[in-house]
């Protein structure tokens, strides 16, 4: 038996249900405080990911725009 612990395997048991409800419980408030913080978090994750497809967009355009530039130059010099 450890000082200050359960007596028994039973007493254990309920110690251990009482920390997990404790657990949750604490678990609950948690979320409840961050809640608040989600939305304002998730409409910055939004505007950073518009942001970014955007950049890749324009990064893809300009790629294709460039390859597209160089084989009409290489077709032209070959009919040449």
């Amino acid at each position: 038996v450890i000082p200050g612990g359960p007596d028994n395997f039973w007493d254990g048991v309920v110690a251990g249900w009482n920390g997990l409800l404790q657990a949750l419980a604490g678990a609950i408030v948690i979320a409840g405080v961050v809640l608040p913080w989600l939305i304002p978090v998730a409409i910055l994750a939004g505007i950073v990911l518009l942001l970014v497809r955007g950049a890749r967009r324009r990064r893809r355009e300009r790629r294709t725009a460039l390859t597209t530039e160089r084989t009409s130059e290489t077709d032209d010099s070959a009919h040449r």
